[in-house]
């Protein structure tokens, strides 16, 4: 039901009338549900930037496991030498060269997941930003010029517009899009999983 007042302030025209009613209407509507997703959004961004940053520092500590140890070869062909000069020293071990043959699967899997998380979260906060831009844009029609006329038929076009998009699913979707992809990590790396479980308990 209409509060009282806002009858007391409309113009005695009729159009006028709806198109005053109606912008208060729709102001207290659009300014409910956009304080409730640009607090989501925030508490998002926030996620995904520490789960990146996390995400990150794990990947740099892992990238050398990607490539062989640069010091076995010098330290073979060193004890090669030294059992060159010397038969005594090194004589019950079997020198030969380090052999590699790449990464193992549980290293390749793990890089793969963590590369995987961190475009999600990535892609995430991207989403993040332009919600926030397009829920600006939106609130700019309560607070542009022209009439409340024109500026009431802006805002039902961008309405709609929210509806035959479904800006509601979209924005609700992100939190998940960001964090699904880490569980998966849960059987590789449990640390990683641990540190993020943390987060979304905290920021989500």
């Amino acid at each position: 039901m209409i509060h009282s007042e806002l009858f007391s302030k409309v113009p005695q025209d009729n159009t006028s009338h709806f198109w005053s009613v109606y912008h208060q209407v729709a102001k207290e509507h659009d300014q409910d549900f956009i304080d409730r997703h640009n607090s989501d959004l925030d508490s998002l961004l926030i996620f995904a930037g520490l789960f990146s940053t996390v995400n990150s520092a794990f990947i740099v500590q892992m990238q050398a496991d990607l490539s062989p140890n640069p010091s076995s070869t010098p330290n073979a062909l060193l004890m090669l030498l030294i059992h060159t000069i010397d038969n005594a020293t090194f004589a019950d071990q079997n020198l030969t060269l380090p052999q590699w043959n790449g990464p193992c699967s549980t290293i390749v899997w793990t890089q793969a997941f963590a590369y995987a998380s961190l475009t999600a979260s990535l892609l995430a906060a991207f989403g993040a930003v332009l919600g926030k831009q397009w829920l600006a844009h939106y609130k700019s029609t309560h607070f542009g010029h022209g009439t409340l006329e024109k500026r009431g038929k802006q805002r039902e076009e961008k309405y709609l517009g929210i509806k035959k998009w479904k800006l509601d699913a979209f924005l609700d979707s992100l939190p998940v899009y960001c964090s699904s992809p880490f569980y998966s990590l849960e059987y590789l790396s449990p640390p990683v999983c641990g540190i993020c479980n943390i987060l979304l308990e905290i920021y989500l």
